[in-house]
């Protein structure tokens, strides 16, 4: 899969995406892929590669993705349940103009605010994601084979910078409270994205993340 020096952002504007943005720009040269160029914070204009376009534009999707070791993919629907296809269609075309453009690794984040305890294979969990954009992105991602992508299962985020030096992560469960930061996610991805033997260990799967061990019931 090769080392990651440049990293393409699609999301940065959201706000998960924006705390992403600035701890990545510490560790990478960043692209950010926007709509409006004027929501990219005036702190991280000089510091990323903006890049106007239409996430479902699969020309400018295609052409942006040139030249980058690997994408981040931050964009999401406000709402799990029901209609909507932001995140399933966006995540086809960022797909194929990856490998269009011979990149290989992708980092989603997945589920927000349809988290629940246990394995992945909760039943409940089956059923709120099957009628969900972000249940139907992960169905795309699980028919990819040739891209090295890692999916990012959050529950409730806290927008804080935030990182807590015992987060938990496990592959395939929920592995603490039902919380994570920001930060959290982002400290996560740079960790696999400098680590290619990390990488690998999650390399297309669910992966569960949390701020601290579950201690009762509602922590």
């Amino acid at each position: 899969m090769g080392s990651v020096e440049k990293v393409l952002l699609f999301g940065s504007t959201g706000r998960i995406g924006a705390g992403l943005l600035r701890r990545l720009v510490k560790e990478f040269q960043v692209s950010v892929f926007v709509r409006t160029p004027s929501k990219v914070p005036e702190s991280m204009k000089d510091k990323v590669k903006i890049i106007q376009g239409d996430v479902f534009n699969e020309e400018q999707v295609e052409q942006a993705m040139e030249g980058h070791d690997a994408a981040v993919f931050a964009i999401g629907q406000h709402r799990v349940l029901g209609g909507g296809s932001i995140a399933t269609d966006a995540t086809k075309l960022v797909l194929a103009a990856m490998k269009k453009q011979n990149v290989s690794k992708l980092i989603v984040i997945n589920i927000p605010h349809a988290y629940q305890r246990g394995t992945f294979n909760h039943t409940m969990l089956k059923s709120i994601t099957s009628i969900g954009d972000h249940g139907r992105q992960m169905e795309v991602l699980k028919a990819e084979k040739d891209i090295a992508w890692v999916a990012l299962a959050t529950p409730w985020v806290k927008y804080v910078d935030t990182v807590n030096p015992t987060y938990m992560v496990e592959l395939g469960k929920d592995p603490g409270v039902n919380a994570v930061t920001s930060g959290e996610l982002a400290d996560f991805m740079v960790k696999i994205l400098k680590n290619e033997d990390e990488y690998k260990k999650y390399n297309q799967g669910l992966v569960g993340i949390s701020s601290k061990p579950k201690t009762g019931w509602f922590s």
